[in-house]
């Protein structure tokens, strides 16, 4: 068995931003049951720290998303994160702790984790 973390707000659909997502569903695969959802360790961070969600001039916010999210994902036993769109820090970051990034458009995380299939 692999377990594949999704990016979500709703437990239901794949969230549109990495860091803004309210919570973290881990499923096992090839099954596709639900493991468990847990809150997303960055949201928790920007609402624990009044963090202001205002873009810098480079288009970042500096959350450091690519760098602390892998090592909680590996904390956490996922091989797979699916999200809808991952810089290339954070990929790179995730191939070194031995989880496969796969970005999807799909809308649901059933979807998103049929698209899988090939694996």
């Amino acid at each position: 068995m692999m377990i594949v973390a999704v990016v979500t707000n709703s437990g239901k659909s794949v969230s549109n931003h990495i860091a803004l997502a309210k919570k973290i569903a881990f499923y096992d695969f090839p099954k596709g049951n639900l493991i468990k959802i847990i809150p997303n360790p960055i949201m928790e961070k920007i609402k624990d720290n009044n963090i202001k969600l205002e873009k810098n001039p480079s288009g970042g916010r500096h959350l450091k998303t690519g760098k602390e999210l892998p090592k909680f994902l590996a904390k956490e036993g996922a091989n797979i994160f699916i999200a809808k769109q991952m810089g290339e820090g954070m990929k790179m970051n995730l191939i070194d702790l031995g989880i496969k990034p796969c970005s999807t458009q799909a809308q649901t995380i059933e979807d998103a984790i049929g698209e899988l299939k090939c694996l």
